[in-house]
């Protein structure tokens, strides 16, 4: 179907997520914290991905558009 699909599954979809975020790298003291949020980062929207991270969390998304959203750590 030429369709482009990842690992993260929506467990109640059963469905890869349809969000416009299609990289997502995090940095924390903790790297299972890190993984944790970077596969929650890839199941939604931009906006709400930026509000769920700790201050002291890194970041950088990369959306289906090329767009390259960080924090400012």
């Amino acid at each position: 179907n030429g369709k482009t699909t990842n690992h993260i599954i929506n467990p109640t979809t059963k469905q890869n997520p349809n969000t416009p975020i299609v990289s997502a790298s995090v940095i924390n003291q903790d790297a299972a914290t890190a993984e944790a949020y970077a596969k929650v980062l890839l199941s939604m929207p931009v906006n709400d991905a930026r509000k769920i991270l700790p201050d002291d969390t890194a970041f950088i998304l990369i959306t289906k558009d090329g767009e390259v959203i960080r924090n400012n750590i």
